[in-house]
C-alpha cells in the first residue's frame, strides 16, 4: 500500500494534525508509527513530504519536511458528461476516469436514463475520487458536479471541442474526430445511457453544434464507453508530453 494520504485542509505550516478516516488509515490499517514518513496532498497540485511526530487514539501529528508542486494532469482538459451505470459499475467507472486524468465528471439525466445520481450520493462518490487519486498519484481531484439534464448540458456547455458518442455507423468515427480534438485544449465527451440517446436528443445536440460520432461496431456499456473514450484522449496526450513534471511556482 502507498504511504500517500489526502487531507482536506490547508497545509501551509510546519505541523499538521490528521484526524478522521485518514488518521484511522494511518494508525490502524498502515500501522504507521512515530518517525515514519508519508506523503500528503490536498488537491492543490502540491505534494507534502512529512514525518509522524505524535500519535493519539484518533489523531496523528506530522511535521512537514518539504513541499513540491507536481502536476500529473493532462495538457488537455477532459470533461466526461455521462449517464450513470448501476451499482458497483459506478465506482469502477469513476476510479478509471480519475486514473486517466479526466478533469470533470458530469452526471447526465437523459430520456432513457435508468440511474439518476442524487445529492446524497455525492459524498460517497467523492470518497471514490479521493481513493483513486491516492492510488494513481494525482495531486488535483477530479471534480464531480450535480446532475444536469441532457438538454441543459448541450445548451450551456459552449466552449472547447464538443463530442457526443452515439452507436450509429453512418456517423463519423472516433478517428475522424480525434486529431482536431487533441489540440483543442478542452474536450467535452458526452455519453448516453445503455438504451442510447433518443433521435430528438441527437437532433438537439447537432443543432447546438455538438459533433456526433460512433465509437465502433459494437454496443458498449456506459462505463466501457466512458473509459474507452477517456483512454483514447488521455493516452494520446500522455505519449505526446512527459509526465510527472515539476511545475514552476
Amino acid at each position: 500500500m502507498s504511504n500517500r494520504f489526502y487531507v482536506n485542509q490547508p497545509l501551509d505550516g510546519d505541523l499538521c494534525q490528521i484526524t478522521g478516516e485518514t488518521a484511522h488509515h494511518v494508525l490502524n490499517v498502515m500501522r504507521m508509527q512515530i518517525g515514519d514518513s508519508l506523503t500528503l496532498f490536498n488537491g492543490n497540485n502540491y505534494e507534502f513530504h512529512a514525518t509522524i511526530t505524535e500519535t493519539a487514539k484518533k489523531a496523528v501529528t506530522v511535521t512537514i519536511q518539504s513541499s513540491k508542486k507536481v502536476s500529473r494532469e493532462l495538457a488537455i482538459r477532459i470533461t466526461v458528461a455521462t449517464a450513470f451505470p448501476k451499482g458497483d459499475r459506478q465506482k469502477f467507472m469513476i476510479e478509471k476516469l480519475v486514473e486517466l486524468g479526466v478533469e470533470r465528471l458530469i452526471p447526465l439525466r437523459t430520456e432513457r436514463s435508468v440511474v439518476n445520481v442524487q445529492e446524497k450520493s455525492q459524498e460517497k462518490i467523492q470518497r471514490w475520487i479521493v481513493e483513486a487519486s491516492k492510488q494513481c498519484g494525482r495531486n488535483r481531484l477530479m471534480t464531480i458536479q450535480p446532475t444536469v439534464s441532457f438538454n441543459d448540458w448541450i445548451q450551456t456547455e459552449t466552449t472547447g471541442t464538443r463530442l457526443i458518442a452515439h452507436p450509429d455507423q453512418s456517423l463519423l468515427s472516433i478517428t475522424d474526430v480525434m486529431t482536431d480534438s487533441i489540440d483543442a485544449g478542452l474536450t467535452n465527451l458526452t455519453i448516453g445511457p445503455e438504451g442510447g440517446f433518443s433521435d430528438s436528443e441527437i437532433g438537439h445536440a447537432t443543432q447546438a453544434g455538438w459533433v456526433s460520432f460512433a465509437i465502433g461496431n459494437r454496443i458498449l456499456r456506459i462505463e466501457t464507453a466512458a473509459i474507452a473514450l477517456a483512454s483514447i484522449f488521455s493516452l494520446a496526450q500522455d505519449t505526446a508530453s512527459p509526465i510527472h513534471k515539476p511545475l514552476a511556482d
